[in-house]
C-alpha cells in the first residue's frame, strides 16, 4: 500500500486575474432540495504557464447576499489571492497530444514529497 506524503488537509495558494464577471450559481446539497449559493470566477493564474483555473466558492443558503456582493466586486481585471485543498481539485488537460494505456503491471510513479503542480515532460 503506497500512502500519501500530503496531508489531507494541504492547501495550495495562488495568485490570478479575473478573466470575466464573476457569477452566482446554485449547487445541490442533496437529493431533499437543500441548495447553496456558489460563487464562480475564472481566473489566468501568476504563475509560470499563466493557466486559467476556474474557481468555485461555497456559501451558507442564507448567505445569497453576501456572494453576490462579491461577485459584483470581483470584476474583470481585479487580482484576486485565493487557496483550495489540494483533495478534490481538478485539473483539465482539454489539449492533450498523447494518451496510451499501461500495462495492469507497470510500476506507478515515484511520490515525491512536494508535488510540482505544474510540472511538464517530455517525449524522446
Amino acid at each position: 500500500m503506497q500512502t500519501s506524503a500530503l496531508p489531507c488537509d494541504a492547501q495550495a495558494e495562488y495568485i490570478g486575474t479575473v478573466l470575466r464577471r464573476p457569477e452566482i450559481r446554485t449547487r445541490m446539497l442533496d437529493g431533499e432540495g437543500h441548495e447553496v449559493p456558489v460563487l464562480c470566477i475564472d481566473v489566468e493564474a501568476e504563475t509560470p504557464l499563466r493557466p486559467h483555473m476556474h474557481l468555485e466558492q461555497p456559501f451558507a443558503p442564507d448567505q445569497r447576499a453576501h456572494a453576490e456582493q462579491l461577485a459584483r466586486q470581483y470584476v474583470k481585471g481585479t487580482r484576486l489571492q485565493f487557496r483550495a485543498p489540494l483533495f478534490g481539485m481538478r485539473v483539465i488537460a482539454p489539449n492533450v497530444s498523447h494518451i496510451a494505456a499501461l500495462p495492469a503491471d507497470a510500476i506507478a510513479a515515484p511520490v515525491t514529497t512536494e508535488p510540482d503542480l505544474f510540472a511538464t515532460t517530455t517525449t524522446p
